[in-house]
């Protein structure tokens, strides 16, 4: 065992395939995500696949996180359209865990109750997205 996959280990409850459905920018959307370990349980990777309700993709991303030694913090690389990346801090705690950028970013929200994980993204106060999935 070593201290990166110490670091990851509070989020193997996150583990798994999901599916759901919310609303993001005002629209109802129906998504999938998939959480798994990669690199031999070196990264946690986090794949969401947003559709419309006609069935066509929206939008997809994916998140690597990691333990980063150096600064003894977990780190998230995020990768979206356009060849967006993003580097964030992870905060997390028993069942839920964010995304932090700084003031300016939005902040990522992931909880856990129960069989349901909740997928929040807020700008200050304003509500931007909101999932609710299932393990599949």
């Amino acid at each position: 065992m070593n201290s990166t996959q110490d670091a990851l280990r509070q989020f193997y409850s996150f583990l798994g395939d999901w599916k759901g459905s919310g609303q993001s920018f005002g629209s109802d959307i129906q998504g999938t995500l998939s959480v798994d370990l990669r690199c031999q349980k070196s990264f946690i990777c986090l794949s969401e696949r947003l559709f419309l309700p006609n069935g066509q993709l929206d939008y997809e991303d994916s998140a690597w996180v990691h333990w980063e030694s150096s600064t003894k913090q977990l780190i998230v690389q995020h990768f979206s359209p356009g060849g967006q990346t993003q580097r964030l801090l992870m905060l997390g705690k028993k069942d839920s865990f964010r995304w932090w950028g700084g003031p300016l970013i939005p902040t990522v929200y992931y909880r856990l109750e129960e069989s349901s994980l909740f997928i929040d993204v807020k700008q200050d106060t304003d509500l931007l997205h909101h999932m609710h999935y299932r393990r599949l």
